[in-house]
């Protein structure tokens, strides 16, 4: 029985939050990186809930974290399992998830999706506070020491070397003029070289043209006589969250629980009313058949007046008729 678990990101629905669907006996919820769902926040115990699924059934149980786990208002008993339906709202900390029960496809590469979404959740708070969010490569050592590549754009290739056309101008006389390139794809940034004359170690491993390499952050890429440097605040952001202790949460801090994607769906179906009958007439405001069928109409006879001038253009005829045979006679 597939079990979606909605991270409730907005007040205004679930459009636009993250989800994760599992397929297995059991899903641990948590702060800790070993977590099935991943929620970067202080207030989240390390291993905070765990969702177990049976044949016909799925129960929710608090692992004895610190600001408990909520289904709606009410708290859970620590270690008592709670039998959940679909489209209810759970509170672990201050983060508010959906449950919903149905059958869709399992979510692919879990573990690499629910890193996602942690650190997507992370950006999303560091950009409120205006914090720097964004993976760089930095020079750590060569000609052009302390220069910078900010890989802002997901997807896109960035390319480095010497060339004046490059993501990353280097100085470096014994880098070939496109040396390697860089693509962000979700959490990871990949690596490839472009097939320099010189090639480009990662780690001591020599980098291919044929395929890309994760490059991980803090790990140096050595290419000519230039050393970069991957930072990826972001990272570095939710592993101090995952390693920080329990915070306790206030009822004051506690947010509104948003609106359930049920609930939404029934808003919107009581909101598109069927079309409107055809206007039909109640029964006592219909026409009704009178006592007697009407009378027919009898065939209207030959007036006297009529009769006259019926007379009068036979006689007409008659006498055209007589002219007519004379002149062709003569």
């Amino acid at each position: 029985m597939p079990v979606t678990v909605i991270v409730r990101t907005d007040e205004a629905g679930a459009s636009t939050s993250p989800s994760l669907t599992f397929d297995g006996p059991r899903v641990v919820i948590g702060r800790g990186a070993g977590c099935d769902v991943r929620l970067p926040d202080a207030s989240v115990s390390h291993r905070h809930a765990t969702l177990q699924v049976t044949s016909g059934a799925v129960t929710l149980s608090d692992e004895g974290s610190s600001n408990g786990t909520f289904v709606g208002k009410k708290r859970l008993s620590a270690r008592a399992p709670t039998t959940i339906k679909s489209g209810e709202l759970v509170r672990v900390g201050r983060v508010w998830l959906e449950l919903r029960i149905e059958e869709r496809p399992a979510t692919r590469d879990l573990s690499m999706a629910t890193k996602d979404i942690a650190l997507a959740l992370v950006a999303r708070a560091m950009r409120s506070l205006g914090e720097e969010h964004v993976p760089y490569v930095r020079v750590d050592a060569g000609p052009d020491e302390g220069a910078e590549l900010a890989l802002a754009e997901e997807g896109r290739v960035y390319v480095i070397g010497r060339g004046d056309a490059c993501d990353l101008a280097l100085g470096d006389a014994d880098a070939s003029r496109e040396h390697v390139q860089l693509v962000r794809r979700g959490g990871a940034i990949l690596v490839r070289d472009r097939g320099s004359k010189n090639g480009a170690d990662l780690e001591g491993v020599p980098l291919s043209d044929a395929r890309d390499v994760t490059w991980k952050a803090g790990q140096s890429l050595l290419l000519a006589n230039t050393v970069l440097v991957l930072f990826d605040p972001t990272l570095s952001a939710l592993k101090s969250i995952e390693e920080a202790d329990d915070e306790p949460l206030a009822d004051a801090d506690v947010p509104a629980p948003p609106v359930s994607v049920a609930d939404a769906f029934g808003e919107r179906s009581a909101s598109k009313a069927p079309p409107a009958p055809l206007p039909i007439a109640p029964p006592s405001e219909r026409p009704r058949p009178s006592a007697s069928p009407p009378a027919r109409r009898r065939p209207r006879g030959v007036q006297p007046g009529e009769a006259g001038l019926l007379v009068v253009a036979l006689i007409i005829l008659v006498l055209s008729l007589g002219g007519l045979f004379w002149l062709l006679r003569t």
